[in-house]
């Protein structure tokens, strides 16, 4: 499940940025080219063994090569690259 704004789109039309919901699908990277499985599972805390959170939304921020996104039960932003 996709919940509020947790999708977005690369500038080069081809990558696409998923937050997951309620299966703690946590943070995907997708190519759009073939989409059966995610590039990339970001997970938002890699040194634990917990459930990944919802995510409230996620965004490309390609001039600084990062990810930005948010989530209601943890701190209010990370930032990955």
């Amino acid at each position: 499940m996709i919940s509020g704004d947790s999708v977005d789109i690369a500038d080069n039309g081809k990558t696409l940025l998923t937050g997951g919901g309620t299966s703690a699908e946590g943070l995907q990277l997708w190519d759009l080219r073939n989409p059966e499985t995610p590039l990339l599972n970001i997970k938002w805390n890699p040194h634990s063994n917990l459930p990944q959170p919802s995510i409230n939304s996620c965004r490309f921020i390609e001039r600084c090569s990062m990810i930005v996104a948010t989530v209601s039960d943890d701190i209010a932003v990370k930032c990955f690259n």
